[in-house]
């Protein structure tokens, strides 16, 4: 996340105030200290698939960052999943999604896929093998928006904001 954003800072002669707001935002990780022996879970449905979001994603970083553990499946290396930033997960290994907390997001832009995403989520819902997850069965499964994709520290902060929601607010 640095990189890209120190990258434009420089051509905009901004570098000392993106390290500061840098610096802000990691401050801000640590508030998280007392809850880091949780694994965290990022789960997306399309219209037709489910995903993971691995490590080296946008979330993925901001949750190592903030100290969190990851599930095995989604702990995989660059190398592995080609560079890759989440992986399919069908229902034959919907195992791979669990953790002690499980975020869903969804985001379709045409309203035919919205409907189709929302009936995924609906057969997620009531299909027996995502009963069995540890998230599911303790109520940590929280829907969240579409900026957990995105990039840069408004976003990055969006999502650190939903952590403290979920996980410090209870």
């Amino acid at each position: 996340m640095a990189g890209n954003l120190f990258g434009n800072c420089k051509t905009l002669d901004k570098l000392p105030e993106a390290q500061r707001l840098l610096a802000d935002f990691k401050q801000r990780l640590k508030i998280f200290q007392d809850v880091q022996n949780l694994t965290i879970s990022v789960v997306r449905i399309y219209p037709d698939v489910m995903t993971v979001y691995l490590e080296n994603s946008f979330v993925g970083n901001i949750l190592k960052e903030a100290g969190f553990a990851r599930p095995p499946g989604q702990r995989l290396s660059d190398r592995e999943t080609k560079n890759q930033i989440q992986i399919e997960v069908g229902r034959e290994n919907i195992f791979e999604a669990d953790a002690d907390v499980i975020f869903v997001w969804d985001w379709e832009t045409s309203e035919a896929a919205k409907r189709k995403t929302q009936k995924q989520i609906q057969a997620l819902r009531a299909d027996p093998l995502w009963q069995h997850l540890k998230a599911v069965q303790n109520g940590r499964v929280y829907q969240v928006p579409g900026y957990w994709i995105g990039s840069g520290l408004i976003a990055a902060h969006g999502v650190v904001d939903d952590l403290s929601k979920f996980l410090l607010e209870k």
